[in-house]
């Protein structure tokens, strides 16, 4: 199924045509990551122990990645090490992380 496709789905089942739309084009960034942290915050409230076990048995959003936290820190100074001394590193807060490039890291 295409983004598309569920995007249209969810519209339709949420009795919300152009919903996309409206949260694409009438929301600051700003806004709409408070609106969506909003949503995780009520939809994890109401989470029994039990759903979240099984979504980290079966999503796998929720599992542990089965990288070593020292291999992947390794990778990465040896990945810095190697830049030239005119470039600049950041860190980017989790939030922006995972909102930009869909990573799992929280």
């Amino acid at each position: 199924m295409t983004n598309s496709k569920i995007i249209e789905r969810i519209e339709r089942e949420l009795g919300v045509p152009g919903l996309l739309n409206l949260l694409a084009e009438q929301l600051s960034l700003t806004d709409l990551q408070s609106l969506l942290l909003e949503v995780y915050r009520q939809q994890a409230q109401q989470q029994k122990p039990s759903q979240v076990l099984a979504a980290h048995e079966r999503d796998r959003f929720t599992r542990p990645t089965e990288l070593s936290p020292l291999r992947l820190l390794e990778w990465e100074r040896a990945a810095l090490a190697e830049l030239p001394p005119e470039f600049q590193t950041i860190l980017l807060s989790p939030v922006c992380l995972r909102h930009k490039f869909g990573t799992g890291f929280v």
